[in-house]
Parts: structure tokens; C-alpha cells; sequence
């Protein structure tokens, strides 16, 4: 496998994988039918898995995590920013 693969039949197109990607290393344009990785992703990428995580249609697979090794995101679990400001405040 490449860096990351798409089941174009699942993808929704949201945009999640590429904004869940620390590195910016996956795009997807108006002509993407399907997201697709940048230039030298394959080198740049360091295997986080954040976007298998965050695809709710289960269709992204990474070369070091596919979505059965993901547990779900539980939305009703979704916290604010302000939760996360105190959460690492006090992390320190």
C-alpha cells in the first residue's frame, strides 16, 4: 500500500482526513474525487493514523492503520474548547 487509501464508493467527502492531518500532508480539490496525499507525503507523513480516526464512513486506510484498528469517535463524548483549554492547563 501507498500512504493512504480511499474506498471512493464510501467517501463522503467532508473534508475530515484533511483537516485531522497534523501535518497537512492530505488534499482534496474540487477535481479529487476522492482525498488524495501531497507531494512527499510519503516521506513527511510520521503514521499519527488521525485520519483513519476521524472518517466516519470507514473509508480511509492508512499504511499503518486501517479503520478496524480505530476505536470510533463518540459524538455525544464532543467537548468544547473551552473543555480542552482547562484540560491542558491542567496537564502542565
Amino acid at each position: 500500500m501507498n500512504l493512504f487509501v480511499v474506498e471512493e464508493a464510501k467517501c463522503g467527502r467532508c473534508g475530515l482526513c484533511v483537516c485531522a492531518c497534523p501535518a497537512g500532508l492530505v488534499r482534496l480539490d474540487d477535481a479529487d474525487v476522492v482525498p488524495k496525499p501531497v507531494d512527499g507525503a510519503d516521506e513527511a507523513c510520521f503514521d499519527c493514523g488521525h485520519c483513519v480516526a476521524v472518517c466516519p464512513e470507514e473509508a480511509f486506510a492508512h499504511r499503518s492503520a486501517t479503520p478496524e484498528q480505530c476505536l470510533p469517535i463518540r459524538g455525544e463524548w464532543h467537548i468544547g474548547p473551552q473543555q480542552v483549554g482547562q484540560l491542558m492547563r491542567s496537564r502542565r
